[in-house]
């Protein structure tokens, strides 16, 4: 039986997933992966690419980059996806876990190492 695998991208990169954003794997080379990005087939070199066993469940925040376009761009330098829709809010009120307003999990919330958690320190 083959393991099943979720994938996301570890950098900004321009190729048609969402930063963030954790996506079946479909099949996997040493090369590259084939994922399930809206029931589509698309194929993504390994370097650009995490991969983890299981689907995580926790929020993701995601830095905007600075030439991003769109309703990004009012929510600040960074915003949240939602581990179960994928759905992309602003994330306002730093806490420890968040609600999602498009399918109404509750997630614990993933800081990077670089934003301060609730209590105002920094994660190790």
């Amino acid at each position: 039986m083959t393991e099943l695998l979720w994938a996301r991208l570890k950098a900004d990169l321009r190729c048609g997933l969402r930063r963030g954003a954790w996506y079946r794997v479909l099949r996997r080379t040493v090369v590259d992966a084939i994922l399930d990005v809206d029931h589509r087939p698309m194929t993504v070199l390994c370097d650009h690419i995490e991969f983890t066993s299981v689907r995580p469940q926790r929020w993701t925040i995601v830095e905007r980059p600075g030439e991003e376009a769109g309703l990004a761009t009012v929510w600040g330098t960074s915003y949240a996806v939602c581990p179960s829709c994928c759905h992309r809010t602003p994330f306002l009120h730093p806490g420890a876990e968040a609600r999602c307003s498009k399918c109404g999990g509750t997630f614990l919330v993933e800081w990077p190492t670089s934003t301060p958690t609730p209590g105002g320190d920094r994660r190790p």
